[in-house]
This record gives structure tokens, sequence and C-alpha cells, in this order.
């Protein structure tokens, strides 16, 4: 059989691992590849343009690489970041590689025009210069396992750990090349896989178990820093947690593992919403309700249907939406659409107790998540 068909031979063992990258670049509108850098024995793991001060707005590109990785045990020979500058023709060309002690599982644009990564589970900012990356900024031990993730918005940076949810960290820029402090985390163990900042005090994110969440500090955060007191006093918690902890806003259960989170808007202009994908292959959207009346209506009919509607297998949906954390504050929309399927009897039963006609509860039903995103 051919490789199309079976795959390429599995080459390497876990006393020699073999692994391979490649790094495209593409021309969006046509999808054609406009050049490609092989990584040859080498893993790429993280990957981010960046715009380093002093370089009169030029982008780069930096790639995180590990060598000689295994899962199980976890171990590996060697990790690097490496530094591409874009060329006029859309090439690219490597400018450096600086070697690092673990693996750069995150990297995330610059902050204070410096590079943001996240290396186990520390964090290291770092400046460009023309033989390597400079570390002039490190936070060993910043989150409990790994760092997979890392957000920023303004001063604050939201790192998302493997293993220990959200921590959102203060950056402050000073003489001595800067300090980070944690703010705050949460209180719920989370494998996360993405995280989106939607406010300077708002963040969502995603597990591995399918779950997505939002999460938001708490309004008595105070967050200065006395200039004259060391930070390790300020930011000390209980058994050395964060002296602050998330409020959960929102839970819901979508049923697969999400792998992407983007706040964006469909269209130009318009309000923003929350998309998601899965590894499954499914897209999803999150949309903020623009008034109460709107929210309350759903959550009405939401609650008639959950006791009208029968799952094929049984299933209750109340606990299927709250298979690890109770749902919160989420309005299952796949099951509000459903409305026009039941029959006139059920219909004009729920719209009565909606004081509403059954064919304007079908209506909003259907097609009130395009008011909400062409509201603007």
């Amino acid at each position: 059989l051919s490789f199309q068909q079976i795959g390429y031979s599995k080459l390497g063992n876990s006393d020699n691992p073999k692994w391979a990258s490649a790094i495209y670049v593409m021309d969006p509108s046509t999808g054609k590849t406009i050049h490609r850098v092989s990584l040859d024995e080498e893993l790429a793991v993280s990957i981010a343009v960046v715009k380093f001060k002093d370089r009169a707005g030029e982008d780069f590109l930096v790639v995180g690489t590990v060598t000689g990785m295994t899962f199980h045990p976890r171990k590996f020979s060697s990790a690097a970041l490496k530094v591409y500058r874009f060329m006029p023709d859309g090439t690219i060309n490597m400018l450096h590689s600086t070697k690092i002690l673990n693996i750069p599982l995150a990297i995330c644009a610059a902050i204070d025009g410096r590079l943001l990564v996240g290396v186990g589970s520390s964090i290291q900012i770092y400046e460009l210069s023309d033989r390597h990356l400079l570390l002039k900024c490190e936070q060993k031990n910043a989150v409990p396992t790994s760092a997979v993730s890392i957000k920023t918005f303004g001063n604050r940076l939201f790192v998302a750990d493997a293993h220990e949810s959200v921590h959102v960290f203060k950056y402050k820029s000073g003489q001595n090349d800067g300090a980070l402090s944690i703010l705050a985390d949460d209180l719920t163990p989370r494998l996360m896989t993405a995280i989106e900042v939607l406010d300077n005090d708002t963040v969502a994110g995603a597990d591995k178990f399918g779950n997505i969440f939002i999460l938001r500090l708490p309004n008595e955060l105070q967050d200065a820093i006395e200039s004259t007191k060391t930070h390790r006093l300020w930011d000390q918690g209980a058994l050395d947690g964060a002296p602050n902890k998330f409020e959960q806003i929102a839970q819901f259960y979508v049923g697969e593992t999400i792998t992407s989170l983007q706040k964006t808007a469909l269209v130009p202009g318009r309000a923003e919403v929350l998309v998601y994908s899965t590894v499954m292959g499914s897209i999803g959207v999150l949309v903020p309700f623009v008034s109460t009346d709107d929210a309350d209506f759903f959550n009405h009919l939401e609650m008639h249907l959950r006791s009208t509607i029968t799952d094929m297998i049984g299933r209750d949906h109340l606990s299927f939406r709250s298979a690890f954390i109770p749902v919160k504050d989420v309005v299952d929309g796949d099951l509000c659409a459903n409305f026009s399927k039941l029959t006139a009897s059920s219909q004009l039963k729920i719209a009565e107790e909606l004081d509403r006609s059954s064919s304007s509860v079908s209506a909003l039903a259907k097609v009130a998540w395009l008011r909400f995103i062409f509201s603007g």
C-alpha cells in the first residue's frame, strides 16, 4: 500500500525519537505556498509574529522548537527559540536561534516591545539582538505545571496552565527590566486547551473535556503594588496560591474538545462574538444577549423545551450540559432551534406559557442569533 493510504512508517523509539516539522508561508487569497522551511529532527511546538521595540515596526516570526521529545516519559534533548525575518518577496530568513532550558509551549506577541514565552512552568521575557534573544525578565514557577497559552491585555498577562486553569499576572515595567506579579487564579482545576481575553478583567477558556467557561476578576481586586515594597509580600496567597480568585461568570459543556477560541465580529463594524472550533471539526458561536428581555425569554424557552424534548437515549438535557460543572448563564441555541419541530399542540402550550404566539416564538428561536450578530 502507498503512504497516502497508510501513512509513513514510524521512525525512532522512546530512546531515539524522530521528529520533523515545516514552516509554511502561504498567500491567504490563493492558498498557495510562498515558502517552505524544513525543520529536520525538530518539533515545532509554538509560533507567533512579533514586533520588537527599536525595530521600526518590522515583523519577526518566532518559532519554539524541541528535539528528542517523548511523551511517556516526558523528556527532551534540547529546546530553542528560532527568529525569522520576513523578506520583501514573502519568504523568511532565519536570523538566529537561542537555546532555552525547557519546552516553549506558549509564545505571545510582544508586551512593552518584548517577546513573551512560556518555558515549562516559567514565564520569560526577551529582547531581540543581532546574535540571539536576550533574557530580560523571568518569573520562575509562575504556574504549577506548564504554560500552554499566553494572552495579553494592556499590562496584564492571562496564562493557561496545562492542569490548573487560568492565572493572571501584572507586568510592571521599570529600571530592572520589569517584573511580573500574580493577581489571581482559578479555584477549579482545568486541563486547558485555549483561552481568549474578552476585556481587562474577563477571560474565556476551554479545557480538554469539552467545557467552555468565562472567568472574571473580582470587583474589589486591588492590583496596585507599592513601589517601596517587594511584590513578593503583595502576591503571596494561602497555600502558595494567588491572593485573589476568579469568579465564574458562565459555564457550558459542548461535548467535544475545543481547540481554539477567537473573539471577532462576523460582520465588520458589528457586535463581537466568541467563536470556537472543536477537534471533531465543529464550529460554534457564543453570542452575548443585547437586552435582559431577550435573556429572560430564551431562558424560559430553554426551560420549557428541556421538559418537552426527550433525548433519543433518554439523557436529561440539563445533566448533559452540566457533565463536569453545572451549566451557568448559557442558553443552548441548538435546543431552542428545535421549537419548530414540536407538534402544534406542544408549540401552542409553550407559547401560552411565554405569553406569545407560537409563530413569534418559532421566528425568534430561529433567527434571533442573527439579530444579535447584526445589531452592532
